[in-house]
């Protein structure tokens, strides 16, 4: 093979191979020249030689696709600005594709790497997409494409540290099936342009995420599956803090394969225009194991919106969605929830679970929970008994309508729901019930609170709902009743140590529920 000088002197004189410099290939960083061919060159220099860093000085240095390879650490040194060039005849086709079935708005990119290891970026310089309407998608590109700032497939030993990732046209990073990744420091602004997701990661393993901060127009963290043999396992995320206009982490949707072993912790998500954290199963993949700890999240549409259902969301995906299989084993624990004080934001539940007849999530574990909702829901919002089923749709809050009946947690569909010492309130009158469970086997309220209008039917909710423990618990407020049961299906519920001084009634049982589906014990009339 023919090498380069300089990758011959790199070869010969190994203390050569740590850097290259890419003004000493004539790179020029005046923010107009196109580089692209003298930065893929020292990439392949680097690369060709064993690897080592590609180094980035002071400036600007436009480009086109860059292609990085196995070895080659890119280092943007502090005032070093990497920047994508807007002609899109300046982006390279040959960089795999957008997993999500609208492919053909997301395909290109500015940094792709493919079957590469030991590769990054480093440093306290940045990447500037340049992603903006006013240049994508480029009114002469017949695809209409807005290219993605970094996408890695199938890459090993990955690590992005400190640099920041600005302005791209969609998505910033697209991780495919990649392993052993760890992101670190990171700053991420991505509202120029619509789609501006942060990180997102299909079919990776052995992932960690800390001290990152994002500022995102669509998901900030994704964790996706999009393939039966490649599952989405074995991350930590923490440290970080992150606003979004949508969550700021997803996980799943593109859920063809598993999801399991996921840890977020010491976390801040403030002003969040959607549910903070979305976990969604939808096509055919299973979930196991994921725990959340430690989170403020402050000025929040909700917080946590779970789904189980059938929709394809994949490129590839057959219409007919693979049968659902299993959601399970879900832990949250200290969250402090402030609901943002938006009026068209007051109809939504703070948490929000939701399988399919026959098809429940299971074991989930609210712990330490204190939850603020914005408040305003009226009598008419609470009365609410009639809730669309997420039978083939796009599981978003947008199918649910207007309204939801309860202002702290609605669980439809679930078996193994644990609320324990959690506090439910609201920061103006809120004519809703705090908790409405709706086909929800196994069901345990302990040492908790929920605050509750004279003029709302109850504190808790229960329709259909077998197996209940309600202890050691107080209402708020002078409810008219604490417990309201609805539903023939209701049975086995038990309220026992309960402090119902402010209630003016223990429980109610209404619409077919039998009488004997409740008994008292040992509480404080």
């Amino acid at each position: 093979m023919k090498l380069s000088i300089l990758a011959f002197l790199l070869l010969a004189v190994p203390s050569l191979a740590r850097t290259v410099n890419v003004q000493d290939l004539g790179a020029m960083g005046d923010g107009t020249t196109l580089n692209t061919t003298k930065l893929q060159q020292a990439i392949d220099d680097c690369h060709a030689a064993g690897g080592g860093k590609v180094v980035f000085t002071p400036g600007n240095y436009v480009t086109g696709t860059l292609f990085l390879k196995s070895n080659v650490v890119l280092h943007l040194e502090a005032g070093a600005t990497l920047s994508g060039s807007t002609r899109y005849t300046d982006y390279a086709a040959n960089v795999f594709r957008n997993q999500y079935a609208d492919r053909n708005k997301k395909e290109g990119c500015l940094i792709f790497a493919e079957n590469a290891a030991n590769i990054g970026i480093e440093g306290k310089g940045r990447i500037d997409g340049r992603g903006h309407r006013a240049n994508f998608p480029n009114p002469d590109d017949p695809r209409k494409d807005r290219p993605m700032l970094l996408r890695f497939l199938r890459c090993t030993n990955v690590s992005l540290e400190n640099v920041e990732l600005v302005n791209p046209a969609s998505w910033t990073l697209a991780m495919i099936y990649c392993r052993r990744v760890n992101v670190q420091g990171v700053t991420i602004h991505a509202k120029v342009n619509s789609n501006g997701d942060g990180l997102d990661f299909d079919g990776c393993e052995q992932v960690t995420i800390s001290n990152c901060v994002m500022d995102t127009s669509d998901d900030a963290i994704c964790l996706q599956s999009s393939r039966p043999d490649t599952p989405c396992r074995r991350f930590t995320i923490s440290n970080c803090i992150i606003t979004s206009l949508r969550a700021a982490i997803r996980i799943g949707m593109l859920s063809t394969g598993d999801f399991a072993d996921v840890t977020v912790t010491n976390c801040v998500f403030h002003d969040i225009n959607d549910a903070a954290i979305k976990i969604q199963v939808n096509e055919g993949g299973k979930m196991d194991g994921l725990i959340f700890s430690n989170l403020i999240l402050r000025d929040v549409v909700s917080a946590v919106l779970m789904t189980f259902n059938n929709y394809t969301v994949y490129v590839d995906g057959p219409a007919e969605p693979a049968p659902l299989q299993s959601m399970r084993n879900f832990m949250f624990s200290n969250f402090q929830i402030t609901a943002k004080a938006s009026p068209k934001d007051t109809a939504k539940p703070l948490i929000l679970l939701t399988g399919l007849p026959g098809h429940a999530i299971e074991n989930v574990t609210f712990r330490n929970i204190t939850i603020t909702a914005a408040g305003g829901g009226s009598l008419a919002d609470g009365a609410i008994r009639t809730i669309p089923e997420l039978h083939r749709v796009r599981p978003e809050f947008t199918q649910f309508g207007k309204a939801l009946p309860a202002y702290g947690v609605y669980a439809r569909h679930v078996r193994g729901l644990v609320l324990d010492r959690v506090a439910l309130g609201a920061a103006t009158p809120e004519l809703r019930p705090a908790v409405v469970c709706d086909d929800v086997a196994d069901f345990h309220f302990s040492q908790g609170t929920a605050a509750a209008s004279p003029d709302a039917e109850a504190a808790l909710r229960l329709q259909n709902v077998q197996g209940a423990w309600i202890r050691e618990s107080r209402p708020l407020g002078q409810p008219r009743t604490f417990v309201q049961v609805e539903g023939k299906e209701s049975r086995d519920i038990l309220l026992s140590g309960n402090d119902l001084r402010t209630a003016r009634q223990a429980f109610r049982v209404a619409a077919g529920a039998a009488p004997d589906a409740v008994t008292l014990k040992n509480n404080i009339p």
